[in-house]
C-alpha cells in the first residue's frame, strides 16, 4: 500500500474487479491465488446477463433455440466420428434409463438432458461441452414443463435410439439428422405450447426451425 500510495478499499476493490473477471481467486482465511481461467468461468460472467436478455426478448428466445439446434447437430455428428463400444454401450444405457422412466416425468426428462450432455463429451472439446451446458440451461425456462407432453415419451425415446444407432455405424450425417429431428421437436413449443397437432417444422435436407408448423420432409 505504501509502494503505491493506495489505501486498503481500493486493493480490496481491484481484488473484487480480478475476481469478478475470473482471473483471481479469494478465499477468507487464505491467501488470494491467481485463477486458472477456462471456458467455463467464462461463459459463467455472462450467465446473468443473458438470462435477463432472454427474459425481455422473444426474438432472442428464438435465436437461441436456433442456435441450440445448430449445435447439437455438430455434437452428433463429432460423436459419430468419435465413437468407440464404450461410447455407445453407455448411450444405449442411458436410453435404457430413460425407458425406465416413462412413468415419472421429471425424472426422464433428467435422464433426456444427460443423454445429450454425454454426447457433448464425446467432442472432446471443453468449448463445446460447456457452451452446450450453458445453452441448455439457458434454454429450459422457454422449453415444455416436465410433464407438458407425457404421451410423446416414447417418441422420444425412438430419436434417441435413432442418434445412437447412427453413431454406433459412425455415421455423421445420419446422427445429425437424427439428432435435429429430436431437438426440433422439444423446441417447436417455444414460450407457449403449439396448437394441437402441429409439428416442428423441418425446411431444406437437414435444417429444422423450432416454429410450432406443419411438416416436411427431409
Amino acid at each position: 500500500m505504501d509502494r503505491y500510495g493506495v489505501g486498503r478499499g481500493t486493493i480490496r476493490d481491484a481484488l473484487h474487479a480480478l475476481e469478478v473477471d475470473g482471473l483471481v481467486k479469494i478465499s477468507h482465511g487464505k491467501h488470494t491465488t491467481v485463477a486458472e481461467p477456462s471456458i467455463a468461468t467464462l461463459i459463467e460472467k455472462i450467465d446473468v446477463a443473458t438470462r435477463v436478455l432472454l427474459a425481455r426478448s422473444s426474438a432472442s428466445v428464438q435465436h437461441l433455440l436456433e442456435a441450440r439446434i445448430f449445435v447439437e447437430r455438430h455434437l452428433a455428428r463429432e460423436a459419430a466420428n468419435n465413437s468407440s463400444e464404450a461410447h455407445v454401450r453407455e448411450l444405449r444405457r442411458l436410453v435404457a434409463e430413460q425407458r425406465s422412466l416413462l412413468e415419472d416425468m421429471p425424472a426422464f426428462m433428467e435422464a433426456d438432458e444427460r443423454f445429450h450432455s454425454f454426447i457433448a463429451t464425446m467432442s472432446f472439446n471443453p468449448a463445446l461441452v460447456a457452451a452446450h451446458r450453458s445453452i441448455t440451461d439457458w434454454a429450459k425456462p422457454f422449453l415444455p414443463t416436465d410433464g407438458a407432453f407425457p404421451n410423446e415419451a416414447s417418441s422420444r425415446l425412438g430419436g434417441h435410439e435413432s442418434i445412437v444407432d447412427a453413431i454406433s455405424r459412425h455415421d455423421p450425417t445420419g446422427a445429425e439428422i437424427a439428432m435435429a429431428r429430436d431437438v426440433s421437436s422439444a423446441n417447436r413449443c417455444r414460450i407457449s405450447p403449439c396448437s394441437k397437432g402441429h409439428e416442428p417444422i423441418l425446411t431444406g435436407r437437414q435444417s429444422m426451425t423450432p416454429s410450432c408448423g406443419t411438416h416436411s420432409h427431409l
